[in-house]
């Protein structure tokens, strides 16, 4: 019987250390009552930004180390586990579904537009409704990513005159694209199933 109950115990433990650390090629996870952390080869922890496990998934981590769960980084939406939602590259990360955290809600204001070719990529600040019409001493929740639009675009186009559906082109008069906003996400918007926006609402636009 005690031989039993040594096995028993000595299984219990054996199955805490696997839940605690997790071992892959590239190091090993730990945990701790703060949370997870990974140790590098060399044994160094992760920290500080992006991090992709051998697993494919990719991660964030915070200047502690610690991986964060449950909340959004660079605009993208890490899960319970830790994985990032949506399939990000650290160098070439940008957002395939900006309506997923403010759903129909979404406004989009660029800041910065590069010409990438066949597409523009965009700095961009998405906010929770039109920061425009909100009271000054309660700004709207938003986050900052970067969004790409094909330069085939269709853009639904709102203002004093009407309504109009014109090319990307027509929208930027002809020029490079500098600037843009979206302002209705709920209609007239699309990502196509690389992530890559291929249609979009101005409201008000001049």
């Amino acid at each position: 019987m005690k031989k039993q109950i040594r096995a028993v115990m000595a299984a219990a433990v054996m199955i805490i250390a696997v839940a605690m650390t997790m071992t892959t090629w590239a190091g090993t996870w730990k945990h701790d009552s703060t949370g997870w952390r990974h140790v590098n080869a060399n044994g160094t922890y992760q920290n500080s930004g992006w991090w992709q496990d051998t697993n494919g998934k990719w991660y964030f981590f915070d200047d502690s180390g610690y991986m964060l769960t449950d909340t959004w980084a660079d605009g993208y939406y890490l899960g319970s586990d830790g994985a990032c939602v949506k399939n990000v590259s650290a160098d070439d990360a940008f957002c395939k579904d900006i309506k997923s955290q403010y759903g129909d809600n979404t406004v989009v204001f660029s800041k910065k537009v590069k010409d990438c070719g066949s597409y523009y990529e965009a700095e961009v600040d998405v906010y929770n409704g039109n920061p425009d019409s909100e009271d000054p001493d309660e700004p709207c929740p938003h986050f900052s990513t970067k969004v790409r639009i094909r330069k085939s675009a269709e853009v639904h186009r709102i203002s004093s005159y009407g309504q109009e559906k014109i090319s990307l082109d027509e929208y930027a008069e002809g020029a490079a694209l500098q600037h843009f906003r979206i302002c209705d996400a709920g209609t007239g918007f699309a990502q196509d199933s690389e992530g890559y926006i291929t249609e979009f609402t101005d409201e008000d636009a001049d």
